[in-house]
């Protein structure tokens, strides 16, 4: 990515921060969390909030500690990036580009969801491929050392 698009990506993360702190449809929580962390919250859980700031970095917010830190596990940031820019396209500039070694992804079946007997789970992002239906060996080194990180906790 050149400095300009990296430049022209932060003024639309800059831009989205705003329209999200200004929206009445975002929640008491999620506001806390844009404004203390001056980053666009794209995924959350039970345990905490991941954000984008405008320098493409990542935060950590940490619902029962309300602490931020740097979100530096690269699935974790692919698999927050994929699903922010379901809702942002203008994030998609930052998503991996698929290469000619990709592969279709044999879990998902190219859907980037999960999928049970035919029925694809809309709600559910593909574990193998981060959501973005298709695979390289590098994605899915990452995919397996998340899944060993799940297993250890």
């Amino acid at each position: 990515m050149s400095r300009y698009e990296m430049v022209e990506l932060a003024k639309q993360i800059n831009r989205l921060i705003s329209e999200y702190l200004a929206s009445e449809s975002t929640s008491a929580e999620m506001l806390k969390v844009a404004a203390s962390t001056v980053a666009l919250p794209l995924w959350s859980d039970m345990g905490g909030c991941i954000a984008i700031k405008p320098d493409g970095t990542f935060v950590y917010y940490d619902w029962d500690t309300s602490s931020i830190s740097e979100e530096n596990n690269p699935a974790w940031r692919l698999f927050t990036l994929v699903a922010g820019s379901k809702q942002y396209p203008e994030l998609k500039l930052l998503l991996p580009k698929r290469t000619e070694d990709a592969e279709h992804c044999s879990m998902c079946r190219g859907t980037g969801y999960l999928v049970v007997e035919d029925h694809v789970c809309n709600n559910i992002v593909c574990g193998k491929c981060f959501g973005l239906g298709w695979v390289t060996d590098d994605i899915i080194s990452l995919s397996q050392r998340l899944e060993v990180e799940k297993a250890d906790v």
